[in-house]
Order: C-alpha cells, then structure tokens, then sequence
C-alpha cells in the first residue's frame, strides 16, 4: 500500500513563563510542524543575502535586508496553530481560523497583522513561543548542534 499523506502534525507544547503570570503554568501553544511551503515562505526572507569576500583581509561581509527578529516572528506565524495566552482583558491573545483547503488551523489574519500582536509581546514571552516552535521543528534552531 502507498503512502498515505495526512495533515501536518500539531503538538501542544507548554510554554516557560514565569511562575508570577503563569502561576498554574498551564499556558501552552499548539505548533504544526513544517512543511515545504512554511519552509519555502521561511527562506523567502534569505534570499537577499549579500555575501563578499575581500581578499585583501580575508573577511566575508554580509548584508541581510532581514533580521534575526523578523525570522523569529516568520517562523511563529508559520507553525501557529494555537494558544490560551490571553491579554489583559482575559481574551484570547491571537485569533486562529481553520483553513478551507485543509482544516488544519492558522493564525486569522495577514504576517502584518500578526506581527503588530507580536511585536507587542514582552520578549520573555514571544522567546517562550520561539523555543516551543523549535522543540516541534528543530531544523530551524541556529542554536542546534
């Protein structure tokens, strides 16, 4: 029998925050792992990479039109399926939708708009996300060996 395709994995991973704005530590975010279009999308953000090499010193100099934050952001946005962080109202924090195509749930709304709910988060916070997607797609931590 062939191999069967299924929907991308979701795996609901706690997220570290400390014990004063979570004292119960039940806070969690739920990340799809990637596929080839998140990791298309991901490298998008690359592509405009400039390296140079002088001869004369032997260094390599790099122009990027992008930054580490941006990719931190990227990469949530890709792999967000869900959360129960809330604001300070008690509402949800992100809002999610289900894709028509293929059920599977993202953020509701454009990288714009995620990226003015995320750029307000305390950086404790947005680093708790950025670890959780990196346990569930661990290709894209720089820091793994």
């Amino acid at each position: 029998m062939p191999a069967q395709l299924r929907k991308a994995t979701v795996t609901r991973v706690p997220l570290s925050l400390p014990t004063d704005i979570d004292p119960e530590q039940d806070t969690y975010a739920e990340i799809r792992q990637a596929r080839i279009g998140e990791n298309a999308r991901r490298a998008e953000m690359t592509k405009s990479v400039e390296r140079t090499f002088d001869p004369n010193s032997s260094l390599i100099s790099i122009k990027t039109s992008w930054n580490y934050e941006d990719q931190r952001a990227m990469e949530v946005y890709l792999t967000l399926a869900g959360t129960n962080l809330l604001d300070e109202n008690g509402e949800p924090y992100f809002a999610f939708r289900r894709d028509r195509q293929t059920g599977e749930m993202h953020f509701d709304g454009t990288f714009e708009d995620f990226r003015r709910r995320w750029d307000a988060l305390p950086l404790f916070i947005a680093d708790a996300f950025v670890q959780a997607v990196y346990e569930v797609n661990p290709e894209w931590d720089p820091n793994r060996k």
